[in-house]
């Protein structure tokens, strides 16, 4: 055998390696009380250049979208938090039509536009509450049913909206998509701690900068109130 040909083979195994690392798959949990509208987050996900976490992106990251619109498609604001070499970091973008006003058909999202706010250096110890006290993976799944015999009949503006949590990690990706679970304390202790992990999530906001509850209180009226 050449040189060369030995050459070739180590740098073929050394492809065929890389490619293996790259390409390890990882486990998805999906516990969903409606279908998903995933071209709609697509579109979303296009805007603001971020990444679709479902396949994997390396390091931890959490998000909440909330609340969703118009028959539960449009969400109106993104929460996440998110490692990123080796620093804890937070973004929140609120989303609106061209005219600043709530998304309601699928027409708008050719001119739709945001607004961003971000943390950065959170403190680590808000990681360390995120995976072993806040994780989707520590959440029990129950019957849905419990939501829906709660739900008034019809579709109105006391609706309770649904939310969107993801999360993924070294080796996860967990998703939920849940009528808010804030409206229905004490029904289930799993809903309770979906609860629990929205509120940490918008007071991680809330607690690391005194400018972020007035930004977002006054534009999330502004879009909700819009129609």
């Amino acid at each position: 055998m050449t040189k060369k040909n030995i050459v070739l083979i180590v740098l073929i195994f050394s492809i065929l390696s890389c490619s293996t690392k790259n390409n390890k798959s990882i486990s998805k949990h999906f516990f969903l009380e409606e279908p998903l509208p995933k071209n709609v987050l697509e579109k979303y996900l296009e805007k603001t250049s971020l990444p679709n976490i479902e396949n994997g992106i390396g390091d931890f990251e959490l998000r909440k979208w909330f609340p969703f619109y118009h028959l539960d498609c449009f969400p109106v604001a993104l929460e996440r938090i998110y490692v990123q070499n080796g620093i804890l970091n937070a973004d929140c973008f609120l989303f609106s039509d061209k005219n600043g006003g709530l998304i309601t058909s699928k027409d708008e999202l050719q001119e739709f536009q945001f607004e961003k706010f971000t943390i950065t250096n959170l403190p680590n110890q808000l990681l360390d509450s995120l995976r072993l006290r806040y994780s989707l993976a520590l959440i029990d799944t129950f019957d849905f049913n419990l939501i829906k015999d709660k739900m008034a009949i019809g579709y109105t503006t006391g609706t309770p909206r649904e939310y969107f949590f993801e999360q993924r990690d070294e080796k996860n990706y967990y998703a939920t998509f849940i009528s808010d679970p804030e409206f229905f304390p004490e029904l289930h202790p799993s809903i309770d701690k979906y609860a629990d992990l929205g509120k940490f999530i918008h007071n991680v906001f809330i607690l690391n900068d005194s400018t972020f509850k007035e930004w977002f209180d006054g534009n999330a009226s502004k879009i909700v109130n819009s129609r």
